[in-house]
C-alpha cells in the first residue's frame, strides 16, 4: 500500500513537470512569435513627419498610392514610383503635358480634392496623400493612412523645402529612387548655393515680388501667401514677397495690391498668358511699375506649374534668377530642362518642345485653356 502511494506520488509529480515543461515551451513560443511579430511591423511601417509636422506611422512600400495632393504628384513619377499609384487629384488630367510625359497617367484614377474615404476603401488604397491636414486627420479618423503634403511650411517654406524627397526616401526602399532623389536634391543645391553666394554681398530687400495664380483664373488679385515657396524663392533672390502683407489672404483687394507697386510680377498656371495680357491691357494694372518696366514674367509648366514641388522646380528658380538678374546669372535654362525632362520622365523633348514648356503653352505650341 505505502509502495502505491510512493508510486502514484512520482507519477503525479511526472505530470506536474510535464505540464510545466509545456507551459514554458507554449510561453516561450508565444513570446517569439510576439518578438517576429514586433520585428515585422517595425520592417512593414515607418514613422514619418508630414508637411504640417503631424508624425503618424505609415506602411513601408506602399503599392496603392491615392495622390490627391496635385503637388506630390509629379516627384513621385519622376522618381520612378508611377506604378504605385492609383490616382491622383482631377485637375492634373486637365494638363496635356502630364499624358505627353507620362502616358500611363491615363489609366489612374481621378479623385475630388476632398474625397468620400469610402473610396478609398473600396479601392483597396494603401496609403494616401492629402493636400490638407484637415483631411488627412480625418482619413486617419476613419482608419486609413493619410499623410499631408502641402504648397506651405510654417514658418516658411524653407522648413519644408526638401520634405517631400525625404518622405519618399523614408516610406520607399526602392535604391534606384534613391539615388535619383539625392541626384535632385544636389542638383537643385547647386542653383540655389550659386545665388546665394553671388547676391550675398547685396543690400538689405528693397524690389518686390507680386505673384498671380493661374491654375484657374481668379483675377489679377489671385496670389499666394505667407508661408509658400514663391515668398521662400524671392527671399533667396533678394526681393520681398508681397503675399506677406495681405494676412493669409490669397485674394487682397486690388487696391491693396495696386498701393504696394511691385517691381516684379510673376505668373504661372495654364491662365499665364491671359493674365499677362490683361496686365498690359488693363488701364489700372498696366500703370504698375512692374509692367511699365516689362518687368512680369511667366512661369513654365510640364508635369505641372514649375512653381508647385515638382523636378522642374529648379527651372523656376533658375529662370526668375535668369530675369531678375540678367547681368548676373545665366542659367542655360533651356538645356536644364531638357536634361531634367530627360532624366526624371524618359522623354526627350525637341527644341521646339522645351520653348513651349517655357511659354506656358501645350505641347503643340498652342494655349493650356483651350488644350485643358
Amino acid at each position: 500500500m505505502k509502495d502505491r502511494k510512493i508510486i502514484k506520488t512520482i507519477m503525479e509529480a511526472k505530470v506536474i513537470k510535464k505540464t510545466m515543461t509545456m507551459i514554458i515551451l507554449i510561453f516561450s513560443a508565444l513570446t517569439l512569435v510576439s518578438c517576429v511579430d514586433e520585428e515585422a511591423l517595425l520592417e512593414t511601417t515607418v514613422d514619418v513627419v508630414d508637411f504640417v509636422g503631424d508624425t503618424i506611422t505609415v506602411p513601408k512600400n506602399p503599392q496603392k498610392v491615392a495622390v490627391v495632393a496635385r503637388s506630390a504628384v509629379d516627384m513621385l513619377v519622376a522618381f520612378g514610383l508611377g506604378d504605385k499609384l492609383d490616382g491622383v487629384y482631377k485637375t492634373i488630367f486637365d494638363n496635356p503635358w502630364a499624358s505627353y510625359l507620362y502616358p500611363n497617367i491615363e489609366t489612374y484614377y481621378s479623385y475630388e480634392y476632398n474625397e468620400n474615404y469610402e473610396t478609398f476603401y473600396s479601392r483597396g488604397v494603401d496609403l494616401i496623400i492629402a493636400p490638407e491636414k484637415y483631411i488627412a486627420e480625418d482619413l486617419r479618423s476613419k482608419g486609413l493612412n493619410a499623410i499631408t503634403v502641402s504648397q506651405y511650411g510654417t514658418p516658411t517654406y524653407e522648413e519644408v523645402l526638401f520634405r517631400l524627397p525625404d518622405l519618399i526616401m523614408q516610406i520607399w526602399d526602392d535604391t534606384s529612387v534613391h539615388a535619383k532623389v539625392v541626384d535632385w536634391k544636389n542638383e537643385f543645391l547647386l542653383v540655389k548655393n550659386k545665388i546665394l553666394i553671388e547676391l550675398e554681398s547685396f543690400d538689405d530687400i528693397y524690389e518686390t515680388l507680386y505673384y498671380i495664380r493661374g491654375d484657374k483664373y481668379g483675377g489679377l488679385n489671385y496670389t499666394e501667401t505667407k508661408g509658400s515657396k514663391i515668398e521662400t524663392y524671392g527671399r533667396y533672390l533678394k526681393l520681398k514677397f508681397l503675399g506677406e502683407y495681405f494676412d493669409h489672404n490669397n485674394r487682397p483687394s486690388e487696391e491693396a495690391v495696386l498701393n504696394l507697386n511691385p517691381t516684379y510680377i510673376i505668373t504661372g498656371g495654364i491662365y499665364q498668358n491671359q493674365i499677362i495680357e490683361e496686365l498690359y491691357s488693363n488701364e489700372v494694372w498696366n500703370k504698375l511699375d512692374a509692367v511699365k518696366n516689362d518687368n512680369v514674367f511667366n512661369i513654365g509648366i510640364g508635369f505641372v506649374m514649375f512653381e508647385q514641388t515638382s523636378v522642374e522646380e529648379i527651372i523656376f528658380l533658375a529662370d526668375l534668377a535668369n530675369k531678375v538678374y540678367p547681368d548676373i546669372f545665366d542659367f542655360d535654362v533651356h538645356t536644364m530642362l531638357k536634361e531634367i525632362i530627360s532624366k526624371y520622365f524618359d522623354v526627350s523633348l525637341t527644341d521646339t518642345e522645351v520653348n513651349y514648356m517655357l511659354a506656358g503653352l501645350d505641347p503643340y505650341g498652342k494655349s493650356l485653356v483651350s488644350s485643358s
